[in-house]
């Protein structure tokens, strides 16, 4: 995916979420005083906002069901967000625990969104961010 390609591509979905989505806040920001500018960007202690990972469980996460509906929406391509810039990584990984890989269910993969967005149609691919 080059920068042409994306101007070509025009349409297509980030997903962004993490741990902190199930607080109902932006990813991040709230650790730095929040942004007046997003409406849900409170201000958030550090280690409130870290804690969150040990109750992250998306044991309804279905890459199939985003696949779907990326492809049903007209998207033409979906970039899996692998690693937040506030550390968390959804992935496996031996150095750090701040990751999906303490999940109940284990590691989220890029792999689950990125396989089946292809066989969707839509081109793939992750992002640190």
């Amino acid at each position: 995916m080059t920068p042409a390609w994306f101007d070509a591509a025009r349409f297509g979905l980030f997903f962004h979420w993490g741990h902190s989505s199930q607080r109902g806040c932006e990813l991040s920001w709230p650790m730095v005083g929040g942004n007046f500018a997003l409406p849900h960007c409170q201000d958030i202690p550090v280690a409130d906002y870290q804690a969150t990972a040990a109750t992250f469980n998306p044991e309804r996460f279905d890459a199939r069901e985003w696949a779907r509906l990326a492809s049903e929406a007209g998207a033409e391509y979906a970039v899996f967000t692998a690693k937040h810039h506030d550390g968390y990584a959804m992935f496996h990984t031996q150095h750090s625990d701040f990751s999906s890989s303490t999940l109940p269910s284990g590691a989220i993969s890029c792999a689950n969104g990125s396989t089946l967005s292809v066989a969707r149609g839509c081109a793939s691919g992750c992002t640190f961010r």
